[in-house]
């Protein structure tokens, strides 16, 4: 299942109102004001009604069925007004436009509103709930700085299961417990897609032991737990040695947790009473291990029935082996629970935390399995087969993340070779903004040029260690890419430098700028190694594969091919008659790309110089390019799109629409499956190749 994600954020707010921002959408961005329906005591009653729903029975149920109806309805109807409501109705046309879910990523930084039970949303005008839909699933969602990328396993799923319950505390039927854990994976055991482990203690330090073993790929908790209003935490209730409550604080959880690596989905389930203050607990204690690098929590924010229990397990963990996103996992629980419980509301109690942007948690490959054998038959010889896995497909423009973080054109961007981070500058700013491109979480910001100086030029080393930047200041400055660490400042420019490019080997840096000159210099010592001039400001320039040579564009025009190791002239291209504005060697060395001013890009041979295809789609200008990596199609930004083409027949196979406003940079990862593209509308977006 592929989606399309609905960024909705709401903020921390005064009296009743809170701001409400969809952040990226298909439809674009848009903002409102919430006015929140309830009073204290109102809210109060309503809650009480939510609970009677899943607890209760008979009329009691019905009627507060009913509650929990207009409760949602409420909570929709003021969440989604005005514009947002449009933006969302825009984007679920869009996503049935492409045949594709719209995931509703709820992110709440009130703290008084995250407790509620927003899983109850209730669209009256489709006269049904939002997240009773494996097209639209919601997910209670953390954007953090670290990357979460899929685990590349083989099945079976390994699932470590505990049950605590200390002996002052009301006693857990453990046997039941574990009986309806075994009927929900029995089958999927049986077929070799999950493996269930008991761990044989309820401490601490049996847990510890276990994270020391595995490796686990998700573990399921039950037992009880509490609040501790004095931290603002919630808590679970192990055991100790003597078998009574030693209370584990959600944060010592996440420590324990959080460096077992293959570790990717926690499952908590509690006993009734498991809430306290005005939160809940599971929902806090879920927001800690996500925060502390689970990349999915699945918690219960109610106490949930046995059969319920067993529904929604089974279900879960059998579309979790199949290779589906979390989120619509859960989706698929909660409809198995509506379909397998009758006239329940217990479809609402999971609450599911992701920090995952595309909800994509395991990379599989399936079990082996025994051939069926009929009676009477012998069975079919073995033959030794490879292990073959397909990863799922990818639609071509679909989103990966955005990067906020600028609040001005994004003039320039570089991504990191091994494609974890992106660098990236603004209009009229010195500073440099290192991200990660996984969910767009800011990492950190450089800062070692002039404030009021604007960066121009950026560019990775080798191996992705070390940034170069070169600012208005006339400096190319090294640094440190993990934290801003200043290596070298290259002071030798005699005016603003605009391009800077690493060598192959990482040994050598050339840079060029409004002095007119290339220069190239060693990067441990920062000797000069030769400078070549030219007619006009150097506004580009490329290495070629092998190191070899510099090709460099100029902004009257002019192309130069220099020999990086004589510092000679080798030949020029005169194919570009406007300012030649960005200028790449392809990665297998046999073609340059040239794009200018008057809108044409020219791919061309290095040896020759002639013309191969000149690519002519960009309507009122072009501002950059980007190589595949395999050197067969090119990315060029302008406009407001980012046209992706053939580069030996300049046919457009694809044009990126994201953008609010003129495109002006591009940069396409080093595995090829991702384009990032920024500009006037002060976002980065990365999206999906396909």
């Amino acid at each position: 299942m592929d989606y399309l994600d609905f960024d909705l954020e709401i903020g921390i707010g005064s009296g009743r109102s809170y701001p409400v921002a969809v952040i990226r959408s298909p439809a674009g961005e848009a903002h409102s004001t919430m006015t929140f329906p309830y009073e204290e005591q109102e809210l109060k009653d309503y809650l009480e009604k939510v609970q009677n729903a899943l607890v209760g029975s008979g009329a009691v149920r019905r009627q507060a069925a009913q509650a929990v109806e207009e409760f949602g309805t409420r909570l929709f109807e003021e969440l989604f007004t005005r514009d947002v409501r449009s933006c969302y109705d825009v984007s679920l046309r869009e996503a049935a436009r492409q045949d594709v879910g719209l995931r509703v990523k709820l992110r709440i930084q009130a703290p008084d509103l995250a407790a509620l039970p927003w899983e109850f949303l209730y669209d009256q005008r489709q006269g049904r709930y939002v997240c009773l839909s494996r097209l639209t699933p919601l997910v209670r969602y953390l954007e953090l700085p670290q990357s979460v990328q899929p685990l590349t396993i083989k099945l079976p799923l390994r699932i470590l299961c505990m049950i605590a319950s200390p002996s002052d505390q009301d006693p857990l039927d453990i046997a039941r417990e574990q009986g309806r854990i075994q009927e929900a994976l029995n089958g999927l055991v049986e077929k070799g897609l999950v493996e269930l482990t008991w761990l044989p203690g309820q401490t601490s330090h049996d847990l510890l032991r276990a994270m020391q073993s595995g490796p686990w790929h998700i573990f399921h908790f039950i037992g009880h737990g509490g609040f501790d209003p004095s931290t603002d935490e919630g808590l679970l209730a192990l055991a100790n040695d003597q078998g009574k409550t030693s209370l584990l604080s959600a944060s010592q959880l996440g420590t324990l947790l959080a460096d077992h690596r293959s570790l990717r989905l926690v499952l908590l389930n509690a006993c009734e009473g498991a809430r306290g203050d005005q939160h809940d607990l599971f929902s806090s204690t879920a927001a800690t291990l996500a925060r502390s690098g689970i990349p999915a929590v699945l918690a219960m924010q109610y106490e949930i029935s046995d059969k319920a229990a067993i529904e929604c397990t089974r279900t879960f963990y059998e579309t979790i082996a199949s290779g589906m996103p979390v989120d619509a996992a859960v989706a698929e629980a909660r409809k198995a629970i509506s379909l397998g419980v009758s006239n329940t509301l217990e479809w609402g109690t999971p609450v599911l935390y992701m920090r995952s942007s595309s909800g994509a948690l395991f990379d599989m490959t399936p079990a082996a399995v025994a051939p069926a054998t009929v009676p009477g038959k012998a069975p079919p010889k073995a033959h030794a087969q490879p292990a073959t896995h397909t990863a799922p497909t990818v639609k071509r423009g679909t989103l990966v993340c955005t990067y906020h973080g600028h609040d001005d054109w994004v003039m320039n961007l570089a991504w990191s070779p091994d494609g974890s981070k992106i660098a990236s500058v603004q209009k009229f700013d010195h500073l440099v903004h290192v991200w990660d491109t996984e969910v767009g979480g800011h990492l950190f910001t450089y800062e070692g040029h002039p404030s009021g100086k604007t960066v121009w030029g950026l560019a990775w080393s080798p191996d992705s260690t070390r940034v170069a930047s070169a600012g208005e200041d006339g400096t190319v400055q090294v640094w440190e890419a993990e934290d801003g660490k200043l290596l070298r400042t290259y002071s030798k420019h005699q005016g603003k430098v605009y391009a800077v490019a690493w060598s192959p080997d990482g040994s050598k840096i050339a840079s060029g700028g409004d002095d007119e000159t290339l220069q190239v210099w060693g990067v441990k010592t920062g000797a000069q190694i030769f400078t070549g001039t030219h007619p006009a400001s150097v506004s580009t320039l490329s290495w070629s594969p092998d190191g070899s040579q510099i090709v460099v564009g100029c902004n009257d025009g002019t192309v130069r091919v220099w020999n990086a190791s004589s510092g000679e002239i080798d030949f020029e291209y005169d194919g570009q008659e406007d300012s030649v504005y960005d200028i790449a060697w392809a990665p297998d060395g046999k073609h340059i790309a040239s794009g200018s001013e008057d809108g044409l890009v020219h791919v061309w041979s290095p040896t020759r110089g002639g013309a191969v295809t000149i690519y002519r789609e960009h309507q009122t200008m072009f501002l950059h390019l980007a190589w595949s990596p395999d050197s067969k199609h090119i990315a060029s930004a302008g406009d407001e799109v980012v046209y992706l083409w053939d580069a030996k027949t300049g046919k457009t196979i694809y044009t990126y629409r994201g953008h609010a406003d003129t495109v002006r940079t591009v940069g396409w990862s080093a595995d090829g499956t991702r384009i990032a593209s920024g500009g006037h509308d002060t976002t980065i977006q990365v999206w999906h190749v396909g």
